[in-house]
């Protein structure tokens, strides 16, 4: 008997839930990779100045970077190869039509490129997490690029990942942040 007024009243709450359940906005997390120009050598006027036109350009082109640096981590380069991944499946996106340009200069600065195809402007500050638990830090030395020395803060893992912003259920993380100091400032 008790067992069929538990059930019941399971039944009722249930039923009583199933449009606020069916109206529920499932919220997913979606991979970015963090452009900015920050630091006193501007990373995304120089890859602009390398001929990267769009922000797709500009992260193919760090990643090659990556492939050909000694010692890059590998947590770091299998992210990015997914994301390019990712991202090849939406031709056409804004990643491909956004011009370098328009995020030029200090105002335009942090950018995140998504998985998705889209980006976001986000609005933090590289030494918010370059330095702190949670982030490595990995440099490509100056000496070995085209577009000088390049940092890259990344999470060591998802739980770390930084909040860009969200749409349309859609959380935008960044697992890494590509930025550029000449001379490099010592972790803290």
């Amino acid at each position: 008997m008790k067992r069929k007024i538990i059930t019941l009243c399971l039944s009722v709450v249930l039923t009583a839930m199933a449009p606020l359940i069916s109206y529920a906005q499932v919220e997913e997390d979606v991979a970015s990779f963090v452009l900015t120009n920050e630091g006193n050598d501007r990373m995304i006027d120089r890859l602009e100045a390398a001929g990267c036109n769009n922000l797709y350009d500009a992260l193919v082109y760090l990643r090659n970077d990556l492939a050909s640096a000694t010692g890059a981590p590998s947590h770091l380069t299998s992210q990015m190869d997914a994301l390019i991944a990712s991202i090849n499946t939406h031709p056409g996106s804004d990643v491909f039509t956004a011009s370098l340009h328009a995020f030029t200069g200090s105002d335009n600065s942090p950018v995140g490129v998504n998985a998705d195809g889209t980006f976001i402007l986000a609005d933090f500050g590289i030494y918010d997490y370059d330095g702190h638990t949670g982030y490595t830090r990995f440099t490509i030395d100056g000496a070995t690029t085209a577009i000088g020395s390049e940092l890259y803060t990344y999470s060591n893992d998802a739980s770390f990942d930084v909040y860009l912003g969200s749409s349309e259920g859609v959380n935008n993380k960044a697992f890494a942040i590509a930025w550029s100091e000449t001379p490099a400032r010592s972790r803290r």
